[in-house]
Order: C-alpha cells, then sequence, then structure tokens
C-alpha cells in the first residue's frame, strides 16, 4: 500500500501568526511554522539572517519596527512563534544571546 501524502488545507488566517511590536499599533503576521515548506524550514534553521529576513524584510514597516527590538524580544518573538506551532527550529544565531 501507498501513502498519499494529503493536500495542504490551511485557509490563510490559519497559516498566519500575528505579532505586535511595541512603539507600533499595528499587528503584524508572518507564515505559522507548521505551514512552511519543508526547503524554508531547512533554511531557516541553518541561516539566522534568513530568518530575520523572513519575519520582516529589510525596508519595510515590518521590517524597519523588527529593527528596533533588542535580542531579549527577538527571541521571546521567535519563541513564541515557535511555541504557536509547536515545533522548533534549534537555536539559531540571530536568535541566540551573546
Amino acid at each position: 500500500m501507498t501513502f498519499e501524502v494529503p493536500e495542504a488545507n490551511a485557509s490563510k488566517e490559519q497559516d498566519q501568526f500575528a505579532f505586535k511590536v511595541p512603539g507600533n499599533a499595528a499587528a503584524f503576521k508572518v507564515k505559522r511554522l507548521k505551514f512552511l515548506s519543508v526547503e524554508k524550514a531547512e533554511e531557516l534553521e541553518s541561516d539566522g539572517g534568513a530568518l530575520f529576513e523572513f519575519f520582516g524584510k529589510k525596508g519595510t514597516k515590518q521590517g524597519t519596527a523588527l529593527r528596533s527590538l533588542d535580542r531579549e524580544q527577538w527571541r521571546a518573538l521567535v519563541q513564541a512563534w515557535q511555541a504557536d506551532s509547536g515545533v522548533d527550529l534549534g537555536e539559531s544565531g540571530a536568535s541566540s544571546t551573546s
């Protein structure tokens, strides 16, 4: 018997993790970790810079807000995102403290 991988069935709202950054009234969103492709999850796991870009591209409102965070705030955000999905990418350079 051959296992058939089911179709992805997450709605747009289901696959979004919303968060707020101090000093910004708007909530920002990123795709929930559990709904990322395996390829994207591997990329984020292996490159802390890719994780930061995933959360907010430089020059965007979201990216600018994220770049105002300190390392502890950044780590708390990434941990909340991981906990929301029940998945852990492991410790990345961008989320670790010095």
